[in-house]
């Protein structure tokens, strides 16, 4: 789990769910709602948070987790495709979006780094590069990876 410093408020209640989370989802194909995710306990949202998605067994795990949990907050889980392998925010369309975002802030971002980005700095940046996201977190998250 990547705890990235512009998420520090986020990260402070856990009231929003934070990217460590997004990712996981994403990587298992679930989306869970708002709703869902502040009627969990904090200590639940934390595990969430930390739980491993790296091999077939955490990915199951972790969906299973989410569904339960969902189901018990009275807000199911949707079902969406999981992530292919590898993910769509390691593709070249993904480093081409996030560089021309960062580009328009006067960065200047190198293919090298950027392929060697852990894989949920990639996603948040893949993320965050989506125009109708707001530039300003983009641009700190940019700045905190290195890409600005």
């Amino acid at each position: 789990m990547t705890r990235f410093a512009f998420e520090d408020e986020t990260w402070a209640t856990l009231a929003l769910m934070p990217f460590a989370v997004r990712y996981r989802l994403d990587r298992v194909g679930l989306k869970l709602s708002l709703a869902a995710w502040q009627t969990l306990p904090v200590d639940e949202r934390l595990a969430l948070c930390e739980h491993a998605v790296d091999t077939d067994a955490a990915r199951t795990t972790f969906r299973a987790r989410c569904v339960r949990d969902a189901e018990a907050a009275g807000a199911p889980a949707k079902a969406l495709t999981p992530a292919t392998d590898p993910p769509p925010w390691r593709s070249h369309e993904a480093f081409t979006r996030v560089a021309a975002r960062a580009e328009a802030l006067r960065g200047r971002p190198s293919r090298v780094r950027w392929e060697a980005l852990a894989d949920e700095a990639a996603y948040v940046l893949w993320r965050l590069a989506d125009p109708t996201k707001d530039e300003a977190r983009f641009a700190a998250a940019a700045r905190e990876l290195w890409l600005l």
